[in-house]
Formats: structure tokens, sequence, C-alpha cells
């Protein structure tokens, strides 16, 4: 077993923030599902942190107390590895059913949930807006469960996603509280804006869409709206 060194601990550390993340195009990992999982995507696996089970992926043994000190969670397991992210793909046209652009999805564990469910209905690619929560943060890669690892990841414009999106002809769609019920929908290629938590859709968003959808409440609920990502969720199920 070994002591981690000052310089180890501080490196780890910053990987926290996006700007080292970035920077060294690293990103980290914790708990040994995840990072299984992870070691079979598109991400490579750089350095591994272990305190009682070797997962067979190499790596150093670390006192516990070590492994608490560089973890993000709240209650850390008992691994933790970094990651280097994948490379953006070529945007490719695709003859998918269904396509999500993420628009202002600024919580991570919404976006991580989301990638989730993108990466079980079987999507390849994510389109979401610069200013959208950062998928490689702790949280986010939590939430993803590996599916950060199997997904091509796109940061653009919105207008650079409809402009793909028309020449692809799909009939684009922006979930809003004032749409129609998603369940008359019926179109076979179809791209989905999700918009800000908070503040909903853009009016870009609003204007460019071909039609406004929701999911809608059932009897005597009084619930405001649906959680983002399990909008989405229900959107995927029904569309994808």
């Amino acid at each position: 077993m070994r002591s981690l060194s000052k310089a180890a601990e501080k490196k780890i550390k910053q990987l926290r923030q996006k700007k080292f993340r970035d920077q060294t195009a690293c990103f980290l990992a914790e708990g040994d599902k995840l990072i299984r999982q992870l070691s079979h995507s598109h991400c490579r696996l750089k350095q591994l942190y272990w305190t009682t089970d070797d997962l067979g992926l190499g790596g150093e043994r670390i006192d516990p107390e070590d492994l608490k000190r560089i973890s993000a969670q709240e209650h850390p397991a008992n691994s933790l590895a970094i990651f280097q992210k994948t490379e953006e793909a070529e945007r490719k046209s695709s003859d998918a059913a269904l396509e999500l652009y993420l628009e202002e999805v600024q919580d991570p564990g919404n976006l991580g949930t989301i990638l989730r469910t993108a990466n079980w209905f079987g999507h390849q690619q994510i389109w979401m807006s610069a200013n959208s929560a950062d998928p490689y943060s702790p949280k986010a890669v939590q939430s993803s469960m590996g599916a950060i690892g199997h997904l091509h990841l796109h940061r653009c414009s919105l207008e650079e996603c409809l402009a793909k999106w028309h020449k692809d002809h799909r009939w684009v769609v922006a979930a809003d509280m004032n749409g129609s019920d998603y369940r008359t929908l019926k179109r076979e290629k179809i791209g989905i804006i999700i918009g800000n938590e908070g503040r909903g859709l853009s009016k870009t968003a609003r204007s460019s869409a071909h039609e406004l959808i929701h999911v809608p409440r059932v009897g005597s609920s009084e619930m405001e709206s649906l959680n983002a990502a399990v909008s989405a969720a229900i959107l995927m199920a029904k569309l994808a």
C-alpha cells in the first residue's frame, strides 16, 4: 500500500474544476461499477487508485484516508480513476429515429441522467449548447453511469444543430408546457429540443420548432412541471 503524494493529490483534486479538465482532457470517475463500465468504452484509463479490491485493471492500492481526501463524493467509494476524454467525433448525418439537443441544461445530475437514458435507448450522438453543464464533471459522470464513454457529445449552437437536422429532414419539436400531447406526434425522424430546467426554452428554440410538445398531467395533479431528465426519458421511450 502506497501513500499518495501531495503532487498526485493536487492533480486529482484539480480535475474537479472544468478548466483543468479542459486543459488535460481528463476527468474523474469513482466506484468499481462505473470504472469498469468506462474501461470498456471509448475513454482511456490513465490512472487507477483502489483501497480494498483490485479491479483487475492495474493501478495502485492506497490508504482509505487518502482516497477520502481526493474523492469528490460525499460518501467515497473504494476506487477512483482518471480517464482520458474521447475526442469529439465527426458530426455526421444520421438516420436515427430521434436525436436530442440540450439547450442550457445546467444541472449536472440531470445531464448525466439524460445521457444514461439516451445510451439505454441506443442513441449514438447528443447535441448540446455551449452553456449546458459539463458532462465530464464528477456529478454528471456519476449520474451517467458510464454512458459518456459510449456517446458522441457535440457542443454547438442551436442554429448549427437545426441546420443539420433540416439537412437530415427531421421534424423539429421542442418540449414546452404549452405544447400538444406528445403521444399525438407521428413522424419518422424527429429532433427534440430540451430546454433549461428553470427558464425553459429560448425564444429561438420555441420559434424554430415545427411543433411544441409536452407530457400532460394526469388527473388532479398540481405539479407545475416535470424534471427535465424525466421529461426527456418519457419522450425518448415513446419516440425513439
